[in-house]
């Protein structure tokens, strides 16, 4: 063997025990799913890792636990866990009380846009409820770019499913996320004020109406 020819073996052989050490080294690497589950939310726990949290959540209905892990549009990888929820949390809203203040209030607002020139929503409270054929908790978290094994929450949501088929989107507020690590109900802070009509009831009646409203338009 010539010295040319020699040369030519050695980077070769460099380059393929590059490739394998690489190759090594991604078969240790978490995937997103895993770096998120095994993570931790320091702002509601400090010991209970992520995945454990939410899979064990009290009114996720076994069997219904589900990650994904996809690129968003904005170019961020986002891991996402879904799971449905129990008969609790779909019929906490349907109560004859709190409907009947849902409905005036949703009316007094009807009646202040169309004083105003504004289009108002056909979809009331109650109907909007009372069509939750199934109730979804979804929770997305977007990894970071520069810092690896880093995350941080990007939404925290309900999916309600319509009886057409048609799928919505409730927003919730990321700090809705202790009543998960708690063990609690996620309507618990919103409907305890809906007595004195604070601000939190009434953004959840709205966006259950809008989740409805914009489910229909998007037919």
């Amino acid at each position: 063997m010539n010295c040319k020819t020699l040369a030519a073996a050695m980077v070769l052989s460099l380059i393929g025990m590059t490739a394998a050490r690489a190759g090594i080294l991604d078969l240790f690497k978490s995937s997103p799913v895993d770096t998120v589950k095994e993570g931790l939310l320091p702002e509601y726990s400090t010991t209970v890792r992520v995945g454990p949290a939410l899979e064990n959540y009290y009114d996720c209905v076994s069997g219904t636990a589900s990650w994904e892990s996809f690129e968003s549009v904005r170019g961020e990888n986002i891991v996402e866990f879904q799971c449905v929820l129990g008969e609790e949390h779909r019929n906490d809203l349907n109560d004859p009380q709190i409907i009947a203040i849902a409905e005036t209030g949703a009316a007094l607002a009807g009646v202040m846009r169309s004083l105003s020139g504004e289009e108002g929503s056909e979809v009331s409270f109650k109907d909007a409820v009372a069509d939750w054929q199934e109730l979804r908790l979804k929770v997305q978290f977007a990894l970071s770019q520069l810092d690896d094994g880093a995350f941080e929450i990007a939404y925290v949501g309900l999916s309600p499913t319509y009886s057409d088929g048609l799928v919505g989107a409730i927003p919730l507020t990321h700090g809705t996320l202790s009543g998960v690590y708690d063990n609690t109900n996620l309507f618990d802070a919103d409907l305890s004020n809906y007595a004195s009509q604070e601000e939190g009831f009434w953004d959840l009646v709205g966006d259950v109406i809008k989740a409805r409203t914009e489910a229909l338009q998007s037919q």
